[in-house]
């Protein structure tokens, strides 16, 4: 079982004692590969200078070469390990389940793991930016350009870019702009090496690797990301066009127009609108309306696509913290501390209950089964026909989910776009 962890593409390490546990290889004699790859600009800038340089007339997408280098080397060496290197099952959480969902398109990882395990992230909504320059300045180089220069001034080569400390490019200290320079940086970038195509084409026309996937994500994904991007005091500023903004969200132009001028937004479809309670708690509304199009809906949408191809598993976890906040709830990545300890507020032992241990044992149970055969005993397989889910709770059962009907919505949306 191969590791990818989250982070947004710029954050974090394979080596974290969450990830680096016994909990998961103990439980089912299965052995834990962890990976690390190049993150934030080190790992996705492209530049017409750099594509010039390489063979393919490509650059970008370094982190996945990374990923999928890393799957060679198991390949390779796993064996030695008392390791199946016919027998890899790839996993990941946040921006490691988007990596996961990416590899599932790539011809470059094809052949390198035999089952694919996304944890809240997935390639869809279309992270996808085309490589090269264009007129719209929507663009992997275009991105590329824009971050050199602001280190280096107007025109700044590739070559000066070298030359810089690495912590010279890495310490910005101001969130905002640092938002600004690096966030359009880490994504997909269709190159025609690494990804012939964007995400939602390749689960729309049936492109991936023909492997079991299991997909999900967790209840209330946006209470702790949604106030990253946007806070109250700047919620407060979009008014009564609030819906407008969050919609914007799934189109990159129209998100950047919504920071620097939200009157030319155009208004979301009526369907959209029509699911928001007028009588709630505007900002509330928005951070599970946000949570819900960027990963239950994407779920769903992966589910639904990729099970034409393989047996496919759709989950959805839902445990309230044991600790004082009526807030959180099931937020994102809570469910990495039942995979790799007991459960809790990620594994602090003041805050595991049996109850979480339950679902914790459960979990890894599931997991581990499905690395090592493909399929999940008493796991309804997901289908157009019957789009069931296993809901690990308090009560751990099978069953439709509750939004499914804004997930088809959403997924209908998608499968009418490019």
């Amino acid at each position: 079982m191969v590791w990818i962890h989250g982070g947004a593409g710029r954050w974090g390490s394979g080596h974290e004692g969450n990830y680096t546990s016994g909990y998961l290889p103990t439980q089912g004699d299965v052995i834990v590969v962890t990976i690390q790859y190049r993150l934030g600009i080190f790992g996705w800038l492209a530049h017409p200078e750099l594509s010039a340089e390489s063979i393919h007339g490509v650059s970008g997408n370094y982190a996945t070469q990374d990923q999928i280098l890393a799957l060679k080397w198991v390949q390779n060496n796993i064996s030695s390990f008392g390791g199946d290197p016919n027998n890899v099952t790839i996993f990941g959480e946040s921006a490691g389940g988007q990596a996961v969902s990416s590899l599932l398109m790539s011809p470059l990882s094809k052949g390198l793991f035999h089952k694919a395990i996304s944890q809240s992230g997935s390639a869809i909504p279309n992270i996808s930016i085309p490589l090269k320059v264009s007129e719209s300045g929507v663009s992997a180089e275009n991105f590329g350009i824009n971050a050199v220069n602001f280190f280096l001034g107007e025109n700044g080569s590739i070559e000066d870019f070298r030359k810089l400390p690495a912590s010279e490019i890495v310490e910005i200290n101001d969130p905002m702009l640092d938002n600004a320079i690096m966030a359009n940086i880490s994504g997909q970038i269709v190159d025609g090496y690494v990804f012939p195509t964007n995400s939602l084409q390749s689960f729309k026309k049936g492109k991936n690797h023909k492997v079991p996937y299991l997909i999900g994500f967790n209840a209330n994904e946006g209470t702790s990301l949604l106030p990253l991007i946007i806070d109250k005091q700047m919620f407060s500023y979009f008014g009564d066009i609030w819906p407008s903004v969050i919609w914007s969200f799934i189109d990159p132009e129209a998100a950047l127009m919504a920071f620097t001028d939200p009157s030319k937004l155009s208004p979301p479809p009526t369907e959209y609108l029509n699911l928001i309670d007028t009588n709630a708690d505007p900002y509330k509304t928005a951070i599970d309306l946000w949570g819900e199009m960027f990963f239950g809906a994407p779920a769903f949408h992966a589910a639904l696509n990729h099970s034409v191809l393989a047996d496919t598993y759709l989950y959805y976890f839902n445990v309230d913290l044991n600790v004082p906040s009526d807030y959180l709830g099931a937020t994102h990545a809570l469910e990495l501390g039942y995979l790799f300890n007991e459960g809790g507020l990620f594994g602090i032992e003041e805050t595991i209950t049996e109850t979480d241990r339950m679902i914790a044992k459960e979990m890894r149970s599931d997991w581990i089964e499905f690395a090592k055969y493909g399929r999940i005993e008493g796991y309804v397989p997901f289908s157009s026909k019957n789009p069931s889910a296993k809901i690990y709770s308090t009560k751990i059962k099978n069953s439709r989910l509750w939004n499914e009907n804004f997930y088809k919505f959403m997924s209908d949306y998608w499968n009418s776009t490019n």
